[in-house]
C-alpha cells in the first residue's frame, strides 16, 4: 500500500474516520481496517526515511556511513550514503576519526610515522612560463603551497577575470588537468594514468592520487602512522582548519573570526570555487575544490574539498567536466 506522506504527517492514520466513509457497522469495521493499514504503512515509510521520491529529487546533505554530513545539493544517485535535508551531526562535527578537536597543531606524539623529508619550504620557477610558486614540505611530502596557474587550452579564471587567476590559480576540468584527451571526461582512461602522473604540473611534479591526499589529511589530522590505510577514502574532522590559508576565506582566519583557518603546515589552501561546463562559476571565497589523479568511474573522478565554515577536509567524486583547482605534489 502506497501511503500519502501528508496522511502520516497530519494524523489521518490515527483518525481515518475523519475521511469520507459510509455510515453504520461497515463504517466502523472499515475505520479499524484502514487505521491498521495506514499505521503500518506510515511506520514503514518513516523507517525508509520519509518521502519516497524519485532519484532526481534534490537534498541539502549527504550523510556518510562515518556520520559526516556533506553539503549538497545531492540526489540519490550522487550521494554515497543517505541523502537528507537536515544534518543531525553538524557539518563540522569531530565525530569522524580519533583526533583532538583542539585548534592547535597536533603534537609530535600524535604521530608514529617518521618524517624524513628535509626539503623545508621555498620557491621554484616553472620552466614553461617562468611563473614562481611557493612549496612546502609536510612530513614526507612536498606540495606546491599555492594553486597551479598554468594557462592551457580548456582552463579558465573564475568568472573569466584574470585577477582571479592571480589570486586562486586557474580552474581545469579533469582531462585538462591530467593532460589527457578530452574524451577522458566521459570514458575511463585508467590505462593512460601513470604512477606519479604529471598532467599539467611542472616538470618533477605530479597530480596527487587519492592515497597521497589521504596521507596529507591524516598527517594534518594527527592520525598518520605506519598502519594507516591510505587507500581508504578519508574525511578528516580537523585537517581543514590546519590546511586552509589564514586569509582569503569568508569569515575564517587564525583568530577573531567565527571559523578557524590556521594554515598550521603552510599548505595555504585557498577557496577558488569551481566552474561548470555551462560557463557559470560558484563559491569562490567560500569553498575550495581540487582534483586527484584517481578515477571513480568513466565520467567521475575523485576530488578534495574544504568549506569556509567547517574544520573538515572532505573527499568526493565529481563529474570530470567540472572546473576545479590543481595542487601539484613533487615526485
Amino acid at each position: 500500500m502506497k501511503t500519502n506522506n501528508n496522511a502520516c504527517r497530519f494524523g489521518f492514520a490515527q483518525r481515518p474516520c475523519s475521511l469520507s466513509l459510509p455510515k453504520g457497522t461497515m463504517r466502523s469495521l472499515a475505520c479499524i481496517l484502514l487505521a491498521t493499514m495506514l499505521t503500518l504503512s506510515c511506520s514503514t515509510n518513516e523507517q525508509n526515511g520519509g518521502n519516497q521520491t524519485d532519484s532526481n529529487q534534490s537534498y541539502d546533505y549527504c550523510i556518510t556511513s562515518d556520520k559526516a554530513c556533506l553539503i549538497g545539493p545531492f540526489t540519490k544517485n550522487t550521494c554515497n550514503g543517505q541523502p537528507s535535508n537536515s544534518c543531525p551531526y553538524g557539518t563540522s562535527s569531530p565525530s569522524v576519526g580519533s583526533s583532538s578537536s583542539s585548534s592547535s597543531r597536533p603534537s609530535s606524539s600524535s604521530y608514529s610515522v617518521q618524517c624524513t623529508n628535509t626539503k623545508g619550504s621555498g620557491t621554484f620557477a616553472d620552466s614553461r612560463d617562468s611563473k614562481t610558486y611557493k612549496y612546502v614540505t609536510i612530513c614526507n611530502q612536498t606540495w606546491m603551497a599555492e594553486n597551479l596557474n598554468y594557462n592551457v587550452t580548456g582552463s579558465k579564471c573564475y568568472d573569466n577575470l584574470e585577477n582571479n587567476c592571480d589570486k586562486y590559480g586557474r580552474l581545469y576540468d579533469w582531462s585538462t588537468a591530467m593532460n589527457l584527451p578530452s574524451t577522458c571526461n566521459s570514458s575511463t582512461c585508467a590505462s593512460q594514468v601513470q604512477a606519479k602522473h604529471r598532467g599539467i604540473c611542472p616538470e618533477g611534479w605530479h597530480i596527487p592520487t587519492n592515497a597521497e591526499w589521504n596521507e596529507l589529511y591524516h598527517y594534518a589530522n594527527g592520525t598518520l602512522d605506519g598502519s594507516t590505510n591510505l587507500s581508504s577514502n578519508y574525511y578528516s574532522p580537523t585537517a581543514g582548519k590546519h590546511l586552509k590559508a589564514k586569509e582569503g576565506w569568508t569569515n575564517c582566519s587564525a583568530s577573531g573570526s567565527s571559523y578557524s583557518c590556521l594554515d598550521t603546515h603552510g599548505f595555504a589552501a585557498l577557496p577558488g570555487g569551481y566552474g561548470n561546463s555551462d560557463g557559470y562559476f560558484h563559491y569562490a571565497g567560500s569553498n575550495g575544490y581540487w582534483w586527484s589523479a584517481s578515477e571513480s568511474s568513466a565520467d567521475i573522478a575523485y576530488s578534495r574539498l574544504m568549506y569556509y565554515d567547517g574544520e573538515y577536509a572532505y573527499w568526493r567524486n565529481y563529474s570530470k567536466s567540472y572546473l576545479f583547482s590543481v595542487r601539484c605534489l613533487q615526485d
